[in-house]
């Protein structure tokens, strides 16, 4: 669903040329209620893989880039946001405990690949193909939570993005890092034909 009229712009380059554009003052958000192909669950190896460029950092609050999660994300299963640092995060939910992982520092204008990944045992992020962060994890939580991008499925005041998002993609597996590679492009970014 596009809440209040997500725009387009240019992409991360010629591989993927056009972007989703998500303004801040107008709480626009891309969403999708929940299915089986959404969710991850427990014991599932996956990818989250996404290409984003931030007009502004958030102000006081988080600001959501991908989320499955309620209200605020008080209740979620996989959410990645950007700190009012510019620092990128990674939560993830098992329903009792949560792991949240920081992934390195963004600034404005410029066009990043997010790629966050589990096998199972480890969760890892990293950006722009660059040193993964990773820490050990067991399950995910597998709910009943609205996906979203640019802010949480709620429509939370204070959590949107504000730039663009393109190639996004949800894998229940993992990805190699040759796939990894394709998907960078040298940072040109590409579709993904798998």
């Amino acid at each position: 669903t596009d809440n209040n009229t997500v725009t387009d712009t240019t992409g991360p380059g010629n591989g993927l040329p056009r972007a989703a554009q998500f303004t801040l003052a107008t709480s626009e958000r891309l969403s999708i209620i929940d299915n089986v192909a959404l969710s991850i669950g427990t014991g599932v190896h996956c990818t989250i893989n996404l290409w984003a460029k931030f007009d502004t950092l958030p102000g006081a609050a988080n600001s959501y880039v991908i989320a499955k999660s309620n209200q605020g994300g008080a209740s979620f299963e996989y959410l990645l946001y950007t700190s009012p640092t510019g620092g990128q995060h990674l939560r993830w939910s098992n329903g009792s405990t949560e792991a949240v992982m920081a992934g390195g520092s963004i600034t404005t204008a410029l066009k990043y690949m997010v790629s966050c990944g589990y096998d199972g045992v480890v969760l890892r992020l990293a950006i722009n193909r660059g040193a993964q962060v990773t820490t050990a994890f067991t399950g995910f939580a597998d709910g009943t939570n609205t996906l979203a991008l640019g802010g949480d499925g709620a429509g939370t005041a204070g959590k949107f993005t504000d730039g663009s998002l393109a190639g996004v993609g949800i894998w229940k597996r993992l990805l190699t890092n040759k796939e990894l590679d394709y998907l960078y492009n040298g940072g040109a970014g590409r579709a993904y034909p798998f």
